[in-house]
């Protein structure tokens, strides 16, 4: 993590077995403590690990906040760019 970091989307389920909720939170506050770039969060309440993606409940919110994020990152970037030369 630093200063420079690229865009950030963390997206985690509230019930992941693997890698707890907790752990993708510390992550996320440090890396926006860390770095200029957004940072976007995106917690699925009950979705686990491997959550349903690709055809399930939560996929048209999972990439309509995938389509918000990049769009951002898209229109932002000659700014970013600007900052860092």
């Amino acid at each position: 993590m630093h200063t420079n970091a690229p865009p950030f989307l963390v997206i985690h389920g509230s019930r992941d077995g693997v890698i707890p909720v907790a752990q993708a939170r510390s992550f996320v506050e440090r890396l926006r403590a860390a770095s200029r770039s957004l940072v976007a969060y995106v917690e699925l309440p009950g979705a686990g690990h491997g959550f349903d993606l690709l055809d399930g409940a939560r996929t048209g919110p999972t990439t309509h906040a995938i389509s918000l994020f990049l769009n951002h990152v898209h229109r932002t970037r000659n700014q970013f760019a600007k900052e860092v030369i």
